[in-house]
């Protein structure tokens, strides 16, 4: 389980794209920074014919899914295909992946104990945050949520890609005979001429709190995919953990234990990381 980098309890702008329409249901696309919560409407409009993306090479580009049903669906899930390009060369499947948006809470909007407008429309309700397994199930008048995410490979022909994700989700008996229980999403992706560094000049650190994870979210090796995340999207989490553990023994004497977190920091360099924060 990972998390996106920010959860900023806003309202949807509307800026979504209707790119495909099943039996008793409709499939968006939205900008990952859009928040659409679980039991938002969005607007019916025209289907757009493809999500069109742009990316650097060594880049990872990245849109949600937002599938909306008006009977309840099972088994859903995100199906990849390759990505070709006129010259014959392709994205592989592989480098598509999907992850399932779940839904956090907010009880009160951002900004509220401040005395200040907030830059942008602001809410309560569920709002999607954790990113969870490429499995799902959504009941009726209810958003399920997919992040896609596309990492263009390194040495890929710049120019333009096509192909399709599909989603799929299990066949009931009461469904009608004929149908197919799968709707293609068509991807345009543009690869520019030129990459991105393979170790970013940046220092981008982002904060999140994994020590106020539930209990069962907070294991060794839960904690270690999660960073892995953060440094895979060229952030630094902080704070980093597990944190040192402070002693006093019984004659006084404070001591520091920081071996586990010292094996952090080695999985974070490991790991193409940029820089750490020291604690104090």
């Amino acid at each position: 389980m990972r998390f996106l980098l920010f959860l900023l309890a806003f309202q949807s702008l509307s800026a979504a794209d209707l790119v495909a329409e099943g039996w008793h249901h409709r499939v968006w696309t939205v900008y990952p920074v859009e928040k659409v919560k679980a039991d938002e409407e969005l607007p019916v409009t025209p289907i757009a014919p493809a999500v069109t993306m742009s990316a650097a090479r060594g880049e990872r580009e990245p849109f949600v899914a937002v599938l909306r049903p008006q009977v309840p669906l099972r088994e859903v899930s995100v199906v990849a295909g390759v990505l070709k390009h006129a010259d014959g060369s392709v994205i592989p499947a592989a480098n598509i992946t999907a992850q399932r948006l779940g839904y956090v809470f907010i009880d009160e909007p951002s900004g509220t104990r401040i005395n200040q407008a907030m830059p942008y429309p602001v809410g309560v309700g569920q709002f999607p945050d954790p990113l969870l397994a490429n499995r799902g199930e959504v009941r009726p008048g209810h958003n399920l949520q997919f992040l896609i995410t596309v990492q263009v490979p390194r040495d890929a022909h710049p120019g333009r890609y096509e192909g399709t994700v599909k989603l799929v989700f299990r066949k009931e008996p009461w469904m009608k005979p004929d149908l197919v229980p799968e709707d293609a999403i068509r991807v345009v992706l543009n690869v520019r001429r030129f990459a991105l560094p393979e170790r970013s000049p940046l220092l981008n650190t982002s904060y999140a709190n994994l020590r106020e994870l539930p209990e069962a979210q907070r294991t060794p090796e839960r904690l270690a995919e999660m960073q892995r995340g953060f440094i895979e999207h060229r952030q630094t989490p902080e704070p980093l953990v597990p944190s040192p553990k402070l002693k006093i023994g019984k004659n006084g004497v404070l001591t520091v234990d920081s071996a586990a977190w010292e094996q952090a920091v080695e999985a974070v360099f490991q790991n193409g990381g940029t820089h750490v924060f020291v604690p104090v």
